[in-house]
C-alpha cells in the first residue's frame, strides 16, 4: 500500500495500524507540508469566466477567525477522500427504532473504544476492514456471541480465528420496537439487542460543489474521463473516486497523469472520445458506484494504463528520468501475483489473532512468490510447444485453486515433442 518512492519503515507489521499509516503519511507529506494550508474548510468551489478564459473561484472558510476567503484557480484537484459521510443502509423499522432508543445505532466513523459494550448484546453490520477491527475490540467485552450481519463475503473472507466469540448472521431485514428486536433476512428474531454498531462504508460527498450538477446523490459522478478528469470541464479533477483499489499507488498513478495534461506535456482526448469512453464504462458497469467500482485484475491494469499514458508525456529537460519525470509504478508479476492474493493474505494475518503484529513479510504466513514460481514453471524441454502446453499449465492451476495444492504430472518428453 505504499508510494513507490517511499517504503515503511523497517519491522512494520504486514497490516500496519491506523497510528503507523498516520505517521507514515505525515513523513511522506513533510515536503509539501509549507505548500498546505490547515485548519480551512472549503465552502465552495465554482466556475467563472474571468478575463476571457474560465477560471475557478474557491471560498474558504478559517476555523480559528472565522473568517472567509474568495481565491481564484486556473485548475482544482478534489482529493478530500471518501469517508467522511458515513453510509447506513435504509432499513424497514430503522427510523423509529432510533426515535425510541436514540443511542442504540452508531456508525464506525464514531466509534471510538469498546468501553460503552461492555457485557451488551451487540450486532455488527458490515464485516470488511473496519468491521473486522472494532469487531475483534467489542468482542472481548461484549456478551458472546457477537452477531456479525453480512450481506456478502465482502472485501475480507474472515477466518476462524477472527470468528471466535462471534457469529455469522444473514443481511437486516427489519428494525422492531418491540422487545428492542431485530429481524433477519432468514427470519430469525433477536430480541434485547443493545448496540448496532454499522460497519458500512461511505458515501461520496461534495458540499462545495453545489454548483455542478450530479455531485450531490453520494454514489459518485460518470461524467469523468479515466474517472480522473470532469468532462464539461476538465480543469477539474478527481483522485480516488474508484473503489476497491490499491489506495497509495492508485493515487499516485492518477496524479502523474495530471501533472503531465496541466503542464501541457501530454494531451488530453477531445470531448467526443472522452465521452465515449464514458459511454462504454457505464454500459460495462452501469451507473452510481458500480461505475467506480475495479478489484482485481482491474485496478492494476488501470495502473498500467495510466504509466503509459505518462511515458507518452513531452520530455523536459532537467527532470529525472531521462526528462520524464517522476514515473508511478509499473505492477510487475511479483506484485499482481501478491494483490491477486490480497483477501487471502488479509485473512491469513488477522487469523494470528493478537499475534497478527509480529507478522511482517508475506513469508511469515506462508506467500512465498519465488517458491509459487518455481513450482508452477513450464519446464523447459515443453515452453517451445507454446499455447496448448501453456493452457494446459494454466487448467492445472485453476484445478489446484478449488482442489488443493498438487504438482502437475508433466510427462517425460519423447522424441516427438524434443523435436
Amino acid at each position: 500500500m505504499q508510494y513507490s518512492d517511499s517504503p515503511f519503515p523497517k519491522d512494520t507489521p504486514l497490516l500496519p495500524d491506523w497510528q503507523t499509516v498516520l505517521q507514515y503519511l505525515k513523513d511522506y507529506a513533510k515536503d509539501t507540508e509549507h505548500l498546505i494550508s490547515f485548519q480551512q474548510q472549503v465552502l465552495d468551489v465554482r466556475p467563472e469566466p474571468l478575463d476571457g478564459s474560465e477560471k475557478w473561484i474557491l471560498t474558504s472558510l478559517d476555523l480559528r477567525s472565522k473568517t472567509e476567503t474568495r481565491e481564484v484557480y486556473d485548475a482544482v484537484v478534489v482529493a478530500n477522500g471518501r469517508y467522511d459521510q458515513p453510509y447506513v443502509p435504509d432499513i424497514a423499522g430503522l427510523d423509529t427504532w432510533n426515535a425510541v432508543y436514540p443511542t442504540a445505532t452508531l456508525h464506525s466513523k464514531f466509534y471510538r473504544n469498546p468501553k460503552p459494550f461492555t457485557d451488551k448484546k451487540v450486532v455488527i453490520v458490515g464485516y470488511s476492514s473496519s468491521g473486522t477491527d472494532i469487531g475483534a475490540q467489542i468482542e472481548s467485552v461484549s456478551q458472546s456471541p457477537m452477531l456479525v450481519s453480512q450481506k456478502s463475503a465482502g472485501n475480507v473472507s474472515p477466518g476462524a480465528a477472527i470468528l471466535a466469540g462471534k457469529e455469522l448472521v444473514p443481511e437486516i431485514e427489519e428494525f422492531l420496537v418491540e422487545d428492542r428486536a431485530i429481524r433477519f433476512s432468514n427470519g430469525r428474531l433477536e430480541k434485547h439487542v443493545d448496540f448496532v454498531v454499522f460497519c458500512t462504508g461511505y458515501s461520496y460527498s461534495y458540499p462545495f460543489l453545489s454548483s455542478l450538477p450530479a455531485f450531490s446523490d453520494g454514489f459518485g459522478n460518470q461524467d469523468v474521463w479515466q474517472h480522473v478528469f470532469y468532462i464539461p470541464r476538465p480543469t477539474l479533477t478527481f483522485v480516488l473516486l474508484p473503489l476497491r483499489v490499491n489506495a497509495f499507488p492508485f493515487s499516485e498513478s492518477q496524479s502523474a497523469v495530471i501533472a503531465r495534461i496541466w503542464s501541457n506535456r501530454l494531451a488530453l482526448p477531445d470531448k467526443t472520445r472522452m465521452e465515449k469512453w464514458q459511454g462504454e464504462r457505464y454500459a460495462k458497469r452501469g451507473s452510481g458506484k458500480s461505475f467506480h467500482k475495479f478489484g482485481y485484475p482491474a485496478d492494476v491494469d488501470y495502473m498500467d494504463e495510466m504509466l503509459d499514458l505518462c511515458m507518452q508525456a513531452t520530455r523536459k529537460e532537467g527532470l529525472i528520468n531521462s526528462g520524464l519525470g517522476k514515473l508511478p509504478p509499473r505492477w510487475g508479476e511479483k506484485e499482481r501475483w501478491t494483490r491477486q492474493r490480497i483477501h487471502e493474505i488479509k485473512t491469513a494475518v488477522q487469523d494470528r489473532g493478537n499475534d497478527r503484529h509480529n507478522v511482517k513479510t508475506l513469508e511469515d504466513i506462508g506467500f512465498d512468490f519465488d517458491e509459487w514460481k518455481r513450482e508452477h514453471e513450464i519446464p523447459i524441454e515443453f515452453q517451445h510447444m507454446g499455447p496448448i502446453v501453456t493452457q494446459a499449465r494454466l487448467a492445472s492451476l485453476q484445478i489446484q485453486s478449488l482442489f488443493g495444492r498438487f504438482r502437475f504430472p508433466w510427462p517425460k518428453p519423447s522424441a516427438e515433442t524434443k523435436g
